[in-house]
């Protein structure tokens, strides 16, 4: 069963560069896509008359929400990325760690990098 154990944590250790580079493209261009996407709603009317004019200060207020929302949304998805890039960098970092442990890096990572410092050296105490 160690020869398991040992192919198992290698394989699932195996952090390729690749790998982490598509991750994080597929999160940037994902956040593009949506500020694209807010973008192309975001429009506005030149006013002729007063009907007009009113109709042109509603699409201005929600041209505003869109762009609050907007800015909601890329601060949420910046946080995201950061959080797992933190997170790729950890369990590439944990590697050898956890091949000695026998146990996944990401799992390690992740329960690190969440946990409070307190938390972090129980953890860190179990695995040595």
């Amino acid at each position: 069963t160690n020869v398991v154990n040992t192919q198992g944590a290698a394989k699932i250790s195996r952090i390729s560069a690749d790998d982490f580079n598509r991750l994080y493209d597929r999160l940037v261009v994902r956040r593009t896509s949506k500020n694209k996407r807010a973008r192309r709603q975001v429009t506005t009317v030149v006013s002729v008359n007063s009907a007009e004019d009113a109709k042109a200060l509603q699409q201005a207020s929600e041209a505003a929400r869109l762009e609050k929302t907007r800015h909601q949304e890329q601060l949420e998805c910046d946080a995201k990325i950061a959080s797992t890039v933190k997170r790729l960098r950890f369990a590439r970092n944990l590697r050898g760690l956890a091949r000695l442990t026998h146990c996944n890096p990401h799992q390690l990572a992740f329960q690190l990098v969440d946990a409070t410092e307190e938390e972090q050296r129980q953890i860190l105490l179990v695995v040595k």
